[in-house]
């Protein structure tokens, strides 16, 4: 779903937005250098070349410190993830209000809580969660 709406904000270019996206999971930056790489995983991919200088299975804080996204989309599962280290790095987004969504449920799985993206990311964020805190 994300694709589909980066690409409608992109012209209808599907591959612009794909280029928009990095997918981590528990082992970091999913590179098309990853053995065993998850057929769902396959299209987001990086080719180690368009990968800003990023290495196959980067940490999500190397990702956030080089990139300097605009939106974190958390649908990890894994509570806390986006912690204080991350939510500081986020201060650097390129964009004003960089959006910090921590979507995963039940609460204790959550990405991070909105008192701390407030607290450590700063107060120029939008922030949305799944969980009722």
């Amino acid at each position: 779903m994300t694709i589909q709406a980066l690409s409608r904000m992109s012209g209808n270019n599907e591959i612009a937005a794909k280029n928009q996206c990095y997918l981590l999971d528990k082992d970091g930056l999913i590179t098309k250098e990853r053995k065993n790489l998850d057929p769902a995983a396959a299209p987001f991919a990086k080719d180690i070349k368009d990968a800003e200088g990023l290495k196959e299975g980067a940490s999500l804080l190397e990702v956030v410190k080089k990139l300097r996204p605009h939106v974190l989309l958390g649908l990890s599962g894994v509570g806390g993830i986006f912690n204080e280290q991350v939510l500081r790095a986020m201060r650097e987004s390129d964009s004003p209000k960089p959006a910090i969504f921590s979507m995963s449920n039940p609460t204790m799985n959550a990405e991070c809580n909105a008192a701390d993206a407030f607290k450590h990311a700063g107060p120029n964020i939008v922030f949305a969660s799944g969980s009722p805190f």
